[in-house]
């Protein structure tokens, strides 16, 4: 038996989008798919976004999530295609049932962070 569900600054229904109009986790997904690999530098990824017109929050986090990658270059610290893959999972899934009717004896938390637009 579950003793608690929580659900973290996450839709509880399905995430739709409109096709002309991709949210910021699309376009980034999008354009960390379609870089050349290793990247030369955080500098250069920090301009590459900048033409994109990317925020400068999102540029550093960018920039925090390369590592080293043993050849003088940089890498992605994480699998590109299995973020896409949670990502996709996140948007397909709703967890209404499970809100309006958790099982007997759990308990269900739900966050939601205070300056969230989700």
């Amino acid at each position: 038996m579950i003793g608690e569900v929580w659900i973290l600054d996450s839709n509880i229904g399905k995430v739709t989008l409109n096709k002309d109009a991709p949210s910021d986790v699309d376009r980034v997904i999008r354009e960390v798919k379609g870089l050349q690999h290793p990247i030369a530098s955080r500098e250069w990824l920090y301009k590459f976004m900048e033409d994109q017109g990317y925020s400068l929050g999102l540029r550093l986090w960018m920039g925090s999530n390369l590592v080293p990658d043993g050849q003088g270059k940089l890498k992605w610290g994480f699998n590109i295609e299995g973020a896409s893959d949670m990502y996709q999972s996140y948007r397909e899934s709703s967890y209404w049932d499970l809100v309006q009717q958790p099982p007997k004896g759990t308990a269900l938390h739900v966050v939601r962070a205070e300056k969230s637009d989700r």
